[in-house]
């Protein structure tokens, strides 16, 4: 019975619409008031309901001795109400695509919307790393470099190697300064258009942020802690960037390159 119902609410009735016409097809065509006691829902809503499901398709009515007796539509028929329904949606898809002009004139240029994404464990967080490989936009780095093992093995046998094949956007990345982004450099210098460190003494990041078109990504990479944050907004990204050219000028930062 559950899943009727909630195939019913798929279709778009309302838990009560669906629980009404599940006891028409039970008990066959009964004034309201005999439905009222049926679904347990007071009369003058009950009739309230009904007349939501003929319009909608799953209920017809008819007059007997001045009295309104409801039936439920067979379930047979209720194909051909989503064939309809199908038909409606094709030629509103169609009305839509026609309309796309005159919709894409109505918005301002001057509003944009933050778009937030979520993304939780190593393979969510390897998804993040593969949208920073797929951007052609220069890419902006602040990171400590401490990287759950497997998001760490990912960056250095996927992300470094595809740079290294295709660098068609510039990579500049400021780093706390431990033994593990250290070794990096050394190993990934090559596909980075500048490095700075920061001594952990100043600054101990914990996190990492990739900032690059309108896009920020926000990844911490712990052990005990593998989520992402990734903000697509033009106005938060340019200024992540600003932050960044501010950290890159400080005398704090040690410059490689």
């Amino acid at each position: 019975m559950k899943d009727l119902k909630t195939f019913l609410e798929a279709l778009g009735l309302n838990e009560k619409e669906s629980s009404i016409y599940v006891a028409l097809l039970q008990i066959g065509s009964q004034a309201a008031s005999v439905v009222a006691k049926r679904v347990k829902i007071p009369r003058s809503s009950v009739f309230f309901h009904l007349d939501n499901l003929i319009k909608k398709g799953f209920v017809k009515k008819d007059i007997r001795s001045n009295i309104q007796y409801f039936s439920a539509v067979d379930p047979a028929k209720l194909e051909k109400l989503l064939e309809r329904k199908r038909s409606k949606i094709d030629d509103q898809i169609g009305e839509l695509k026609g309309l796309m002009p005159d919709f894409n004139l109505l918005k301002s240029p001057f509003v944009n919307e933050a778009k937030v994404t979520y993304f939780e464990g190593v393979e969510g967080l390897c998804k993040m790393v593969d949208e920073v490989i797929q951007t052609p936009e220069d890419i902006y780095f602040i990171s400590a470099h401490v990287f759950h093992p497997e998001v760490r093995k990912y960056i250095r046998d996927v992300y470094v190697p595809s740079r290294r094949q295709s660098k068609k956007n510039k990579a500049e990345m400021i780093l706390t300064s431990y033994n593990d982004s250290e070794d990096y450099v050394k190993q990934a210098r090559d596909i980075y258009d500048w490095i700075g460190f920061v001594d952990q003494k100043d600054v101990d990041f914990e996190a990492t942020i990739a900032i690059y078109g309108n896009s920020i990504q926000f990844l911490s990479t712990k052990i005990e802690d593998l989520t992402g944050v990734l903000i697509e907004n033009p106005f938060l990204a340019n200024t992540m960037k600003g932050v960044f050219q501010l950290m890159k000028d400080s005398r704090k930062i040690r410059s490689v390159g």
